[in-house]
């Protein structure tokens, strides 16, 4: 008991799949999560999974692949994170990024601009489509 208690997720999960002869493939194709990413797992290796809401996600549809108790892998996850902070360093830190609106935002005279301009092509499509239909039934060449 005292040498499961300090097995990382990752041993516990690869012990799990062991245990029921079960291949990282044919996990894969049960639970729809890529090899790559369950080698990752297994291995402690969290760099390799794209972002931490996939990294729970993963674990959790895994643990319950394997008959473990979801929330159980996940309380274990979180402590084995909380004695090295440092393994989750990896993910890319979270920057807020400020665009002023100024920029986004047509100024009053921009947007009548715009308008005007979509107004006068529709006007040109329509305009186009009556003198075809017009000409339809005339002898008259457009160039």
């Amino acid at each position: 008991m005292e040498q499961q208690d300090k097995r990382t997720v990752g041993q516990l999960l690869r012990t799990a799949r062991e245990a029921l002869g079960i291949s990282r493939e044919e996990a894969a194709a049960v639970t729809r999560i890529k090899p790559v990413f369950l080698t990752a797992l297994e291995e402690d290796d969290y760099h390799l999974l794209p972002d931490e809401r996939y990294l729970l996600r993963f674990l959790e549809e895994y643990a319950r692949f394997l008959n473990i108790d979801a929330q159980a892998v996940q309380d274990r996850f979180s402590e084995q994170i909380a004695r090295d902070p440092g393994s989750l360093a990896v993910f890319p830190v979270k920057r807020t990024i400020t665009v002023p609106l100024r920029g986004l935002v047509p100024v009053r005279g921009e947007f009548n601009l715009v308008c005007a301009v979509h107004n006068l092509v529709k006007l040109w499509r329509t305009a186009g489509v009556a003198v075809r239909r017009w000409a339809a039934g005339r002898e008259v060449a457009f160039a």
